[in-house]
């Protein structure tokens, strides 16, 4: 057993976006296996209590704690994205590094890890290492880095920042790792990335997100009625909308898949949707709670990923419910799968002859949507918790 102090962004619920599943998840599972688990996010009135059969217990900090926040130097969040947005980072990200230059980050680290006794420091995304670094070597611990991609492979792929931030931001990432004593990849690409810019291969272990199979394969929702689609097939595909890389795929299902479709519509899961794309075949839900039913209710799950990194928790959400999927080489890296098997996977130019091919063929989507589902069902949660 091991007292863990996870230290990470504040979006978890509702868990609604691939990062958040993952942290929500991971956390979980952590509790499950025995350990005493608690997590810190940029909230300043409480901090979590994770356990094991009880759920997620809100602990708040004490009141003159509280009051410390408040202290100038704590609370001026505006000077904070200002030093982020120095070192280069994207103005629009700056949530998930705000941490390396934050005093508030840093003292709510030290005041769990004293109050806790904690042992383990996990950060999800390096930008959380500073404050686990911090409070590991003034009380002592261990910091373990949860990767969710290569950050600054993923900026180079998603902005237009110059050739030298991006070099400096690779040096701050690299940093972190490397002053870590373990590093955690989603996929054997990311970890090979990480080995080669310096990291230590000996501190980079691979262990691929997982999945709640055991909360899909019941009935899915009705589709049609609910949101007034046309007759014929639903294609679904969700994500955080406003990420770039999700954000061109919406595009893209908008101005190739739709006009290409005689019957049938496309639906779109997920915050801050691009309203002005909708139309009669492409409706958005915003973000939606039930998620599994809405899987279950499609006929086709699509992936038409042209950008990004780590591997897309999406997938393994349609694996589970047993969906065929068509997806892009690139929107399926990091996981180990495999052209008509258990996935279909096209390049952009063949992308939508491949969708209306498979809507045109059921039992081959369907046999390849079982073999996702035993897919699936190897990474579920309970076995990645293991790892």
């Amino acid at each position: 057993m091991a007292r863990i102090l996870l230290l990470t962004r504040g979006d978890l619920f509702p868990t609604v976006h691939g990062a958040a599943v993952k942290i929500v998840r991971t956390a979980e599972a952590l509790a499950a296996a025995g350990d005493v688990v608690h997590v810190v996010t940029e909230d300043r009135d409480r901090y979590w209590r994770v356990r094991a059969r009880g759920g997620w217990v809100p602990v708040f900090y004490g009141a003159r704690f509280r009051a410390v926040q408040e202290f100038p130097v704590l609370r001026d969040q505006a000077r904070i994205e200002q030093a982020c947005h120095a070192l280069g980072y994207p103005l629009e990200e700056t949530f998930l590094y705000r941490p390396l230059v934050d005093p508030a980050w840093w003292a709510r680290a030290l005041y769990v890890g004293v109050r806790a006794r904690i042992e383990v420091y996990h950060a999800e995304f390096p930008g959380y290492a500073g404050p686990a670094w911090l409070a590991a070597r003034l009380l002592g611990g261990r910091v373990v880095v949860g990767t969710h991609n290569v950050e600054h492979d993923r900026l180079r792929q998603t902005t237009d920042l110059p050739a030298s931030t991006l070099a400096r931001l690779a040096r701050i990432e690299t940093f972190l790792l490397r002053a870590s004593d373990a590093v955690v990849t989603c996929s054997d690409d990311d970890r090979a990335r990480l080995v080669a810019v310096g990291v230590p291969r000996r501190r980079v272990a691979h262990i691929p997100h997982g999945v709640d199979v055991a909360s899909y394969g019941g009935a899915g929702a009705d589709l049609r009625a609910r949101y007034d689609l046309p007759e014929g097939p639903v294609l679904f595909f969700h994500g955080t909308l406003h990420y770039g890389p999700n954000a061109e795929a919406v595009r893209f299902l908008a101005e190739e898949v739709v006009p290409r479709l005689t019957t049938g519509s496309v639906l779109v899961a997920g915050m801050t949707p691009p309203e002005h794309l909708a139309g009669p075949r492409l409706r958005f839900t915003g973000p939606v709670e039930d998620l599994p039913a809405h899987i279950e209710g499609a006929d086709l799950c699509v992936c038409p990923l042209f950008a990004g990194g780590g591997t897309r928790m999406k997938l393994l959400e349609y694996f589970a419910a047993g969906k065929c999927v068509v997806s892009t080489p690139l929107g399926a890296e990091g996981l180990a799968v495999r052209h008509d098997h258990d996935i279909v996977l096209a390049d952009r130019a063949q992308f939508v002859d491949t969708v209306l091919a498979m809507l045109g063929d059921a039992p081959r989507a369907r046999a390849i949507g079982h073999r996702a589902r035993a897919y699936a069902r190897a990474r579920d949660w309970s076995e990645i918790a293991g790892a």
